[in-house]
């Protein structure tokens, strides 16, 4: 008995348009430091962050980048800089995607 394995493959198939090709990241987050202020910190973090490169959309829970890779991970990165302070514990939680946002 010959036993065959195959995998699925998805080939070059996509719903829409192909959103690797537009060069289009995003990366949703959320980040909370441990402490009575932490609204201050936040807002002061998002204001100080340079989003002229990207789009940018915050609500009560998260903020959302979308731009060139580039750009999204250095906005990522000044935001966390900006919102860390000295003895106050914050975790972040982000979730990056590539591809075509509608």
């Amino acid at each position: 008995m010959t036993t065959s394995t195959e995998h699925v493959t998805y080939g070059n198939a996509v719903c829409g348009i192909d959103g690797a090709s537009l060069q289009i990241t995003g990366c949703r987050f959320s980040a909370s430091p441990m402490c009575d202020n932490f609204v201050d910190i936040l807002m002061n973090a998002i204001a100080q962050t340079d989003t002229s490169k990207i789009w940018s959309d915050t609500d009560g829970m998260s903020t959302v980048y979308r731009g060139r890779d580039i750009h999204v991970v250095d906005a990522v990165r000044a935001f966390f800089t900006g919102a860390e302070q000295p003895n106050v514990h914050m975790t972040m939680e982000a979730t990056f995607s590539k591809g075509w946002v509608a």
